[in-house]
C-alpha cells in the first residue's frame, strides 16, 4: 500500500519576528521541563495553538486529510533555520483535530531540506535490532534510569517476531563506549535503540553549542562522548534509525545550525533518528520504548510508530503504577505532560528500516552451550549487569577472592565465568576445576603441572620439593608459588559445585582433605596476586564476608531476557507469576514452562501452589520431576543411554548408543511411541533442557551432553545404571574418536581413559597410556609423574606386551632423571619380556634406551654395541622412525669420541629417513645436532642454517622441549633475546 502524500509545513524565516510570544512561551515550557514543574494538557495546548495560529497554509490541512483517507497523514515540519526547528511543534493544535503530535490519523516529523545525503541501502534480511544501555555508577540517586525495566520491556515488546525470526534483538552486558562502536560495526543493526543520559552545553565564551552522551568507562564511571565523537561510531554501518532515549538528546540551540545530538547525527546521514527534546522521565521513558518498538515490529513506518508510541505515553504513570516517588502528586502528574518530548527527523519517510520480502527462519529453541574444561555454561550470559561490573572492578583492583553462594540454578557458574572471562582477558591464565561427583578435579592439576613443566627451571624446583618429602599441604603452597611466577603474578583458579564436597550440616566443611590443602594454598596466596574464585550451595567456614557474594534474585528483565533467548512458553502474567514464585530461579524456569505447557488453567495454579510451598532449593527439582514425568518411554530410554557419557559427544556418539538395548526404566510413565525418530527425540530432550548442546571449538561439531542437573536427579531418584554393554561402547566410540583424530584435546584423552577403565576395558585404557599420555608428560620433563601415577599399574598388566613396554617406560623415566642403576633394571626386565614374546620392535627401542645409559656412563664402546643391535632389529622390521633415532644416537657416540666427520654422515643418514617418512621431531632432534657438528668443524653458517630450520619447525607445531633449547642457545651465540634473535635470523634468511 503506498503512503500518503506528506503535508508539508514550510514556517516563514521571520515566524518569531512576526510572532514575539512564541519564542517566550517555549522557554517558558522548557523551564518547566528542567525543573520536573507540572506540565498539563492546557499548557501544551497553548504553546500548540500559537504556532498553528503562526502558519500561514493551515486552510491546506483539511483537503490533504481528506486526501489520505483511513491513512495516517504524514506531517513534515521543514526548516533549515536552528531557531526555527527548535521549537515544540510536537505540541501543534489544530482546532478541529487537536493535538497533531499525538492523534493517530496523522504523523509529525521534521526535515531540514537543505541537507543532501546518500541514504544506506535497505536490506531484505531480518530486523537487527541494537538495545544498548549506559548506566554508570556514579550517577545520583534520582539519575539512576531503570534499565532492567526498560530492557524487559523491550524484550517483551519484540519476543513474538524475534522467535519468529523477523527480528534479531542484541543487548550488550555494559555500556562502555567501545562495546558500542564494536556492536555496531559487528554487529551491523538496522535499528539503534541508545538509552541512558544525555547532555547539552551551551558555551558563550567559544560561541558553540553542542550535546553528548553518557557511556560508561572502563570500571563503571561516567564517560562524557561528544556528538562528534559519537557521530565516529556510525561511520560504515547501515543504521537506518536511531532512538536517543536520553534526556536532551534532541535539544539544539537556536543560534547554530546542526547542533546537539539528534540535529548532528541526522547531518551524518542517518536516516531517522529520534530524540527527546527535554528531560524525560524513566517511566515514561519505558513505555515509550515498549510502545514504539512493538509498533515497529509489526513493519509499521517510524512515523506512525513515533505517533503511538507518543500516544501510549500520554499519561505513563497512572498506567505503568506509578513512579517511584508516587507518594509526590505533583512529580506524578508532571508525567503527563511528556508525551510531546520525543522528536523525530527523517531525511525520507518512506524509508523502511529493512525490506521484509525475506523468508523469516524460526528461532532454534535450544541454546548451545560451552564447556569450560568439564563445566557447563552459556555461551550468552544474561543479566547480572550490576554484579557483574561491580566484581569485575573489585577484581581488577583490591579484591582476590570470591565465593558465590546461592542455590542451584540461580546463575552462579555463569556468572564466575563471565568474570573469569574478564580476566582472561586482562592477561590472567586460568584453570577451572569441577568438583561435581562424576569428574576427577584431579586432572586439572595435571594440566596445571604440563603448564609448569613448560618452565623448565621452575619445574625442576618443583621436582627438588617432592623429593624432599614434605605434607601435601606445604607441596601444594610451592606449587602455586611457582606456577603464579610461572605467569608473572597473573594466575586465576576456578572451583565450581564446592558444595560436592562439603559437609552438608553448618559449618559445610570441605571433606577432601586434598582438596581443602590446596584451597588454603590458594587461599594464601591470594595477597600475592592469585586470583580465587568459588561457587557453593554454602559459605564456607571462616570465609571473609568481604569475599563473600550470596547470590539472590535477579530482576526480571533477566527472567524475559532467558526465556525470549530460549523460546519458553511463558509470557504477560505466566512469566511475572513464575518469577515471584521461583524467587528467579534460572533452571527452575525452564523446567516450570515445560511442566506446565500442556497443563490446564486449574493444573497450573495447583501446581504454582505446590511450588509455592515448597523450599527454594527442591523447586527445582519439583519442577524437573515434573518434566520427567511427561517423558515418553524413547525419550526415557535417551536419557538412560546418555548416562553412559561424562562428557559431551557429537551426534554420531549418540547414534552408536541408539542400537544398545535399554532396560526398563521406572522413572518412565509414559507410554511408548511406536517408530519414533531418534533425532525428533533427541530435538524433543534438547527442547526441554534435558540435555545441552555446545559447539566444539575444535571439530566445530555441535555436541550433546546430559544436562549436569538432570543426570545428578536421575542417579538420586533410581534410574538404573547403565549397563556395562551400553559403557563399553561409549567409551570404545571416545577412544575411536581419539584414534581417528576427531578430538585429540588433553581433556578428551583424560576422559576417555576414564570412561575405559569404568566399562572394565582396562587393557585399551592401559593402551591409551602408553601411546597418548607418556608421551606429553615425557615431553614436558613430569618424570615423577609418571613414575608415581601412571606407570606403576602399567607394570602389573597381564598383556606382556604392554607389561613389557610399560617397564620400558618406568627405566626411561629413571634414566632421564639418572639413577642409572634402576633404569638398567627395569630396562633388562623389559627386554627379557619383548625378547620372550617375540616384541622386535619393542626389544629394538629397549636396546636403544640401553645404550643411552652406558653413553651417559661415558662407556662408548658398550652404548655403540647396544645401537648396532637395535639398528639391526629396526632394519629387519622396516622401523624406519626407530632407525632414524638409532643413527641419530650413534652418530653422538662419534661426536663424543671427536669423529665429527663420521658423526655428520650418521646424522646425514638419520635425516633422510625422518624425511622419508614425516618424522618432525625426530627431524627437529636431527637438525638440531647437525648444528653441533657443524659448529665443531667451525661451519658456523651452515650450523646457523640448521638451527633457524629447527626453530622454524619447532615455532609451527610448538615443541616445546626444542624451543626451550633454542632459546639456551641463542645466549651461547650472543643473539639478542631468546628466541626473538632465532626469529630475526629466519626473517634475514627468509629475506635472501
Amino acid at each position: 500500500m503506498s503512503q500518503p502524500t506528506p503535508f508539508i509545513i514550510t514556517p516563514p524565516a521571520d515566524l518569531l519576528k512576526d510572532h514575539p510570544p512564541i519564542k517566550g512561551m517555549a522557554e517558558s515550557l522548557s523551564s518547566a521541563y528542567a525543573s520536573h514543574k507540572l506540565v498539563e494538557e492546557k499548557h501544551l495546548q497553548a504553546m500548540g495553538q500559537a504556532l498553528w495560529d503562526a502558519l500561514p497554509n493551515g486552510a491546506a490541512l483539511e483537503a490533504a486529510k481528506q486526501a489520505a483517507g483511513q491513512q495516517a497523514l504524514p506531517i513534515i515540519i521543514e526548516s533549515d533555520h536552528a531557531a526555527i526547528l527548535t521549537l515544540p511543534w510536537e505540541t501543534l493544535y489544530h482546532p478541529q483535530y487537536g493535538f497533531l503530535g499525538r492523534e493517530t490519523g496523522f504523523s509529525l516529523s521534521r526535515r531540514n531540506p537543505t541537507i543532501k545525503v546518500r541514504l544506506p541501502d535497505v536490506p531484505c534480511e531480518p530486523l537487527r535490532v541494537l538495545l544498548f544501555t549506559s548506566l554508570p555508577d556514579d550517577l545520583t540517586e534520582l539519575e539512576r534510569l531503570d534499565v532492567e525495566a526498560e530492557q524487559a520491556a523491550v524484550q517483551e515488546a519484540l519476543m513474538k517476531q524475534e522467535q519468529a525470526g523477523e527480528i534479531v534483538l542484541e543487548m550488550p552486558d555494559d555500556g562502555r563506549l567501545d562495546t558500542f562502536r564494536a556492536s555496531l560495526q559487528h554487529f551491523q543493526p538496522h535499528l539503534v535503540y541508545l538509552s541512558g543520559h544525555g547532555n547539552f552545553t551551551h558555551e558563550h565564551h567559544n560561541q558553540q553549542a553542542y550535546g553528548s552522551f553518557l557511556f560508561e568507562d572502563a570500571i563503571g564511571r561516567k564517560q562524557e562522548v561528544s556528538e562528534t565523537e559519537l557521530t565516529a561510531c556510525f561511520q560504515n554501518t547501515q543504521v537506518q534509525l536511531l532512538v536517543l532515549s536520553a534526556c536532551l538528546s534532541a535539544k539544539q540551540h537556536p543560534n547554530y545550525p546542526h547542533n546537539g545530538l539528534s540535529a548532528a547525527l541526522y547531518k551524518a546521514g542517518i536516516p531517522h533518528v529520534i530524540g527527546m527534546r527535554e528531560s524525560v522521565f524513566d517511566k515514561a521513558g519505558i513505555q515509550f520504548a515498549k510502545a514504539l518498538l512493538e509498533t515497529l515490529g509489526k513493519r509499521t513506518t517510524v512515523d506512525v510508530a513515533l505517533q503511538q508510541a507518543r500516544n501510549a505515553i500520554t499519561q505513563p504513570l497512572k498506567e505503568a503504577g506509578g513512579y517511584k516517588e508516587s507518594s509526590n502528586p505533583i512529580r506524578t502528574e508532571a508525567s503527563y505532560g511528556q508525551w510531546c518530548l520525543p522528536q523525530l527527523l527523517s531525511h525520507d519517510l518512506k524509508q523502511g528500516l529493512v525490506d521484509w520480502g525475506f523468508t523469516p527462519q524460526p528461532r532454534k529453541r535450544a541454546e548451545l552451550k560451552t564447556l569450560l574444561g568439564q563445566i557447563s555454561v552459556p555461551e550468552q550470559f544474561r543479566g547480572r549487569r550490576r554484579e557483574l561490573r561491580q566484581w569485575q572492578n573489585r577484581l581488577r583492583s583490591e579484591q582476590n577472592s570470591l565465593l558465590i553462594t546461592g542455590i542451584g540454578g540461580m546463575g552462579k557458574t555463569a556468572l564466575a565465568n563471565k568474570l573469569l572471562q574478564g580476566l582472561h582477558k586482562d592477561g590472567y591464565q586460568t584453570f577451572s576445576f569441577s568438583l561435581r561427583p562424576e569428574h576427577d578435579w584431579q586432572n586439572v592439576l595435571l594440566d596445571m603441572e604440563l603448564a609448569l613443566a613448560e618452565d623448565e627451571g621452575a619445574y625442576k624446583k618443583y621436582e627438588l620439593i617432592q623429593r624432599k618429602g614434605l605434607d601435601e599441604a606445604a607441596q601444594a603452597s610451592y606449587f602455586l608459588k611457582f606456577l603464579l611466577a610461572r605467569y608473572g603474578g597473573k594466575l586465576a583458579l576456578f572451583f565450581d559445585n564446592l558444595e560436592s564436597v562439603q559437609d552438608g550440616k553448618f559449618p559445610h566443611a570441605v571433606t577432601d582433605p586434598t582438596l581443602q590443602h590446596w584451597l588454603q594454598a590458594a587461599q594464601q596466596l591470594t595477597t600475592q596476586g592469585l586470583k580465587l574464585i568459588l561457587t557453593s550451595r554454602w559459605r564456607l567456614p571462616d570465609w571473609a564476608e568481604a569475599a563473600h557474594y550470596p547470590l539472590g534474585k535477579p530482576v526480571y528483565g533477566d527472567y524475559v531476557a532467558m526465556v525470549r533467548l530460549k523460546g519458553l512458553p511463558l509470557n504477560g502474567a505466566r512469566l511475572q507469576t513464575a518469577y515471584e514464585t521461583l524467587g528467579g530461579n534460572f533452571r527452575a524456569l525452564e523446567f516450570f514452562a515445560e511442566a506446565t505447557r500442556h497443563m490446564s488453567v486449574k493444573e497450573e495454579q495447583a501446581f504454582i501452589a505446590a511450588l509455592d510451598k515448597a523450599a527454594d532449593d527442591s523447586q527445582t527439582d519439583m519442577a524437573l520431576a515434573k518434566v520427567l514425568e511427561q517423558r515418553h518411554a524413547g525419550e526415557h530410554a535417551l536419557l538412560h543411554r546418555l548416562l553412559a557419557y561424562q562428557t559431551a559427544v557429537p551426534l554420531t556418539g549418540l547414534e552408536v548408543l541408539w542400537e544398545e538395548p535399554s532396560p526398563p526404566n521406572p522413572l518412565s510413565r509414559q507410554a511408548g511411541e511406536g517408530g519414533q525418530d531418534d533425532w525428533a527425540v533427541l530435538q524433543r530432550l534438547l527442547a526441554v533442557s534435558l540435555v545441552e548442546q555446545f559447539t566444539n571449538p575444535y571439530s566445530e561439531e555441535t555436541e550433546y551432553q546430559l544436562a549436569p542437573l538432570v543426570r545428578s536427579w536421575l542417579l538420586a531418584n533410581g534410574a538404573p545404571d547403565p549397563s556395562l554393554s551400553m559403557l563399553q561402547t561409549a567409551a570404545e566410540f571416545l577412544l575411536w574418536q581419539l584414534e581417528e583424530r576427531q578430538n585429540t584435546t588433553w581433556e578428551h584423552q583424560l576422559s576417555t581413559h576414564a570412561a575405559l577403565l569404568a566399562a572394565n576395558l582396562t587393557e585399551q585404557g592401559q593402551r591409551l597410556v602408553l601411546d597418548w599420555i607418556i608421551g606429553p608428560l615425557t615431553m614436558a620433563g613430569m618424570y615423577r609423574t609418571l613414575l608415581d601415577d601412571w606407570l606403576p599399574p602399567l607394570a602389573e598388566a597381564d598383556n606382556q606386551q604392554i607389561k613389557g613396554e610399560a617397564l620400558g617406560q618406568i627405566g626411561k623415566q629413571y634414566l632421564h632423571i639418572g639413577q642409572y642403576d634402576t633404569a638398567l633394571d627395569f630396562l633388562k626386565k623389559s627386554l627379557a619380556i619383548q625378547q620372550e614374546i617375540g616384541d622386535k620392535s619393542g626389544e629394538g627401542t629397549t636396546l636403544n634406551n640401553i645404550s643411552q645409559i652406558y653413553d651417559a656412563r661415558g662407556d662408548y664402546d658398550t652404548a655403540l654395541d647396544f645401537l648396532k643391535k637395535s639398528l639391526a632389529i629396526q632394519q629387519e622390521i622396516g622401523d624406519k622412525s626407530g632407525e632414524g633415532t638409532t643413527l641419530n644416537n650413534i652418530s653422538q657416540i662419534f661426536k663424543a669420541r671427536g669423529d665429527y666427520d663420521t658423526a655428520l654422515d650418521f646424522l646425514k643418514k638419520s635425516l633422510a629417513i625422518q624425511q622419508e617418512i614425516g618424522d618432525v621431531a625426530g627431524l627437529c632432534a636431527t637438525l638440531f645436532n647437525m648444528g653441533h657438528i657443524h659448529l665443531q668443524n667451525e661451519e658456523v653458517a651452515e650450523a646457523v642454517q640448521a638451527w633457524v630450520t629447527v626453530y622454524g619447525i619447532a615455532k609451527q607445531i610448538n615443541l616445546a622441549n626444542v624451543l626451550q633449547a633454542l632459546e639456551s642457545l641463542a645466549g651461547n651465540l650472543g643473539l639478542p633475546g631468546g628466541l626473538q634473535g632465532w626469529e630475526m635470523l629466519a626473517k634475514q634468511m627468509a629475506e635472501k
